[in-house]
């Protein structure tokens, strides 16, 4: 017959004090080592919970930063377009065609590709009238008759006299 025996280690006496002083040490050592395990396991998921929690925001938030990214690349195109279109309006202008004067005139006035400046508008509007451009000619009609905007784009004051500038 085969009996099952249940092992246990059992000290009995005192009879190897290094030894058992060496078990005791190594408990004390084993304890310490599972707590140090136990803090490490929790910091660990604190850790863990702070990056999935990041990640789970960066994915959700995901279409927002493909809208953007799309969104900056169609406005970086329509820059390079609209500076594209400047610059052979200008080289027209720059020759005294009558729709490239134009089309810089409207560019300044409208501040489309250029700074917003009424002064040159109307001079790019004035140069294209006088290369024949009826259109030209209704738009500097429609700026001249506007009573708030003075030929430098500025306001004109309440009594429409404009106050004059230093050095003329």
């Amino acid at each position: 017959m085969v009996k099952a025996w249940q092992s246990k280690i059992v000290i009995i006496g005192d009879d190897n004090p290094q030894l058992t002083q060496d078990l005791d040490d190594n408990q004390k050592k084993q304890t310490g080592i599972e707590l140090q395990l136990s803090t490490i396991k929790d910091e660990f998921e604190r850790k863990k919970q702070t990056i999935v929690a990041d990640c789970e925001a960066k994915v959700k938030d995901l279409p927002n930063v493909f809208a953007m990214q799309l969104k900056d690349k169609e406005d970086a195109q329509k820059r390079a377009i609209t500076a594209k279109a400047v610059a052979f309006n200008q080289a027209q202008a720059d020759k005294g065609d009558a729709y490239g004067l134009l089309r810089m005139g409207e560019r300044y006035r409208d501040g489309d590709g250029v700074p917003k400046d009424l002064a040159r508008a109307k001079e790019y509007l004035s140069k294209a009238a006088d290369a024949g451009s009826s259109d030209a000619t209704n738009e500097l009609t429609k700026l001249n008759s506007n009573k708030n905007t003075s030929i430098s784009g500025g306001m004109v004051p309440a009594g429409g006299i404009e106050p004059p500038t230093k050095g003329l």
